[in-house]
């Protein structure tokens, strides 16, 4: 007979690091039919011309992302809150292989599971999940390759992280990173696989561009093309920021149309101020390092957008956890005081901030084919009318 002394007692912290991403992904599907913000129509625009079989366009970003969001549309067709699920679930994977990571780097679910809370209620994970953009892709093949990089599996790593600078190239320097481990490691075999596994990965992310417009002996052309169309495009962004106002919780998007209620995409001021004292006090070397590195690209760069601060975000909450899980009432009160701040401003995050105005803003030619733009413009306008499209 088993009495109640013998039943096994439930691992509430191990049950957390579930029940959080589980609880990100149900309120992130929560007003997924709000109306397409400026990028978002950019990068589906992209999407579906790769379905159609026309031209690659949006050419100043790698593919991989773009080719993710061409599946949804192939699966889902024009209803684009269904798609909007694909990046929402790539959120979710890259928050809990993160943490998992996390908990095989520090040794302390406990310290994971802070990390969890911290970030999903830390508003710019949240709000980018909820997004048809690159950036949730690239953090989740990010979180993978750092999974497997704690799993003592350099070439999967490797090849994860050539996944996600194939989504996003603001991932290259945590693939220089795990790089120099591996040399400071005296690990020779590893780093060998990094160096060649990580540019083949890269490539292969342009298997489909091959298929349509781009000659592969034009590959380092098109390159250098990416390069003049970034710098082209940020001067004048509408929602431009700089790197020392991320670290202080500032920088914050207002995405949207003039006019109409937008998306908030911010960082939660309190945990990123926090955050970044605790990277500077280099508790953990690793992460502090990883945070510093992973900023250094947006400090060379004239103006950059908050979009691309999830990594560095990440790292530096990461370091966050690590500081906080010696103090156990001080992380409790921290989390509370996030969650509940998460809570306060989830209107905002989802589509219901107040209208903005004047809201400038230079729309850019997409070169769609027209058939392409045609059911671009359908599904947009089924997001408005969703009944009169899906009965």
């Amino acid at each position: 007979m088993i009495t109640l002394k013998d039943r096994p007692t439930i691992d509430w912290v191990r049950l957390g690091l579930i029940l959080v991403p589980v609880a990100f992904f149900a309120l992130g599907t929560i007003r997924l039919n709000w109306p397409l913000m400026f990028d978002e129509r950019y990068y589906l625009g992209a999407a579906i011309n790769l379905v159609d079989g026309g031209t690659v366009v949006n050419r100043e970003h790698p593919m991989l992302a773009k080719e993710i969001l061409a599946a949804g549309w192939w699966l889902f067709g024009d209803n684009i809150a269904q798609i909007r699920l694909l990046p929402l679930l790539a959120g979710t994977l890259g928050l809990y292989l993160s943490a998992l990571a996390l908990r095989r780097h520090t040794g302390s679910p406990e310290t994971a599971l802070i990390f969890a809370i911290l970030l999903a209620s830390g508003f710019l994970l949240f709000g980018l999940s909820r997004l048809t953009l690159l950036e949730p892709f690239a953090f989740m093949f990010a979180a993978l390759s750092l999974y497997l990089f704690v799993h003592d599996r350099p070439g999967a790593s490797a090849f994860a992280i050539g996944l996600a600078i194939g989504c996003k190239w603001t991932c290259v320097p945590l693939a220089a990173l795990l790089f120099t481990v591996h040399l400071l490691r005296c690990d020779w075999r590893a780093a060998c696989w990094t160096a060649i596994l990580v540019p083949a990965a890269y490539l292969t992310t342009f298997i489909p561009g091959f298929m349509l417009d781009i000659r592969p002996a034009e590959i380092v052309h098109l390159h250098f093309a990416m390069l003049g169309r970034i710098s082209l495009f940020l001067r004048g962004h509408p929602y431009a920021s700089q790197w020392w106002e991320w670290v202080i919780g500032g920088g914050a998007a207002y995405l949207g149309i003039a006019g109409e209620r937008v998306i908030v995409l911010a960082t939660n001021p309190l945990t990123a101020l926090l955050a970044t004292l605790a990277v500077i006090s280099f508790r953990d070397r690793f992460l502090s390092t990883a945070f510093l590195l992973s900023l250094v690209l947006f400090v060379l760069k004239p103006v950059a957008l908050i979009h691309q601060f999830i990594l560095p975000h990440a790292f530096a909450i990461a370091a966050l956890a690590v500081w906080l899980a010696p103090r156990p009432r001080l992380a409790l009160a921290l989390c509370t005081i996030s969650v509940s701040a998460f809570t306060l401003a989830f209107p905002a995050l989802t589509g219901g901030a107040d209208p903005i105005a004047p809201w400038p803003r230079k729309e850019m030619d997409l070169s769609l084919s027209p058939v392409s733009q045609r059911k671009l413009d359908h599904a947009v306008a089924c997001l408005h009318a969703p009944k009169e499209c899906y009965p």
